[in-house]
């Protein structure tokens, strides 16, 4: 039996979104507490922000629940659960060929009729034409985000030697020659992690490649000699100013160190992607730290407590300890269980957390 899905789209890099289930390998699971759906995530790094929608969702709809799936390698996954007619019920994926395979066998609803649709721009439902099979202008999925490619820059560095945000080509390029001049690390690229060298080429070629080159190219009326020259020669200028293992550096070490100030601009993010890539991972160990050492001294705080409480109901378990010590004897039994109360804790916080204190203290150990 085919199984439809409905399928939306994440414009500016082209992935598709939420796909909302029609059916599933068991049509949805019905129960007693209602149906559940299978919403499918290729991107395992946002399934924190999905699990909060979809935990939003779950509340709300007693009649219908939402768990998420997020494998690695989950394009691969989801063509094998295709082709055994196992699709889940929705589908969150890249606006790529995998999107193309889906849509092309059928396994899409068609959303073009629905009320929503009419609020999506044309731009981003133009987007969603494009990767679908012949570019057929109906609408299998749904835009629910955009994305955009740029450089991160250091700004303290910029401020240091007195550079302005480039605006044009030959300004970047002269930001490069004033950084590299005065000594300084000019690009990080970190094309260990083959994905990362398709940014500053898609920069490149969205304004300088020819408006129709895609549909040409498909259609086996142009190449890419003659039309993007100019666009590979620019890509190769920047590499004169990479570090000199950029093909060796992977992102998350690139990321790292740009955040120690080891380079003044990297290639390839946003926003989001600096502090979640770039700050926060860097700030783990020193956050882990404090919490835990912020939460051993206030639990095992024995002064206060015995200072400012009077009342035996609300002292605490480390001030409880004495209860079972008498002038002539102690109920060791007693004593003992309520040490492993108060020690259980401690051991959990730091079982969960010793890992991050480790990394603190090893960082910048090795180089």
């Amino acid at each position: 039996m085919n199984k439809k899905l409905i399928c939306t789209l994440m414009a500016g890099a082209l992935l598709v979104g939420t796909v909302t289930g029609c059916g599933s390998s068991s049509e949805g699971e019905s129960s007693a507490k209602g149906t559940e759906l299978e919403l499918f995530s290729s991107k395992a790094e946002n399934k924190d922000i999905l699990q909060k929608l979809v935990d939003k969702f779950n509340e709300t709809h007693k009649d219908v629940t939402i768990k998420i799936t997020a494998p690695a390698d989950a394009g691969t996954v989801l063509k094998t659960r295709m082709a055994k007619n196992d699709m889940p019920d929705i589908v969150a994926m890249g606006g790529d060929n995998n999107y193309t395979e889906v849509e092309s066998a059928g396994m899409l609803v068609d959303l073009s009729s629905e009320d929503y649709v009419s609020n999506i721009q044309e731009s981003y439902l133009q987007m969603v034409y494009d990767v679908n099979k012949d570019k057929e202008e109906k609408v299998y999925g749904v835009p629910y985000a955009t994305n955009a490619s740029g450089v991160i820059y250091n700004v303290d560095k910029f401020k240091e030697h007195g550079i302005e945000i480039p605006k044009t080509w030959d300004e970047f390029i002269d930001v490069l020659e004033k950084l590299q001049d005065a000594g300084e690390q000019p690009l990080l690229m970190t094309y260990k992690d083959a994905w990362t060298s398709n940014c500053p080429w898609n920069s490149i070629a969205s304004d300088l490649a020819p408006e129709s080159f895609n549909d040409d190219r498909k259609a086996g009326k142009t190449t890419f000699v003659g039309t993007h020259e100019e666009i590979a020669e620019k890509y190769m200028k920047l590499l004169d100013y990479a570090q000199d293992d950029f093909m060796g550096l992977t992102y998350d070490d690139g990321n790292k160190a740009f955040a120690n100030g080891e380079a003044a601009m990297i290639d390839g993010a946003n926003p989001i992607q600096i502090f979640s890539r770039i700050i926060f991972p860097v700030l783990k160990p020193t956050t882990a730290t404090v919490a835990i050492l912020s939460f051993m001294w206030t639990w095992n705080d024995f002064t206060m407590p015995l200072v400012l409480l009077s009342d035996e109901s609300q002292q605490t378990l480390q001030l409880a300890q004495y209860v079972f010590k008498k002038q002539f004897s102690v109920d060791y039994n007693l004593a003992f269980a309520s040490y492993l109360l108060v020690l259980l804790p401690v051991l959990i916080v730091y079982i969960f957390c010793q890992k991050w204190i480790m990394n603190g203290v090893v960082a910048g150990a090795v180089k």
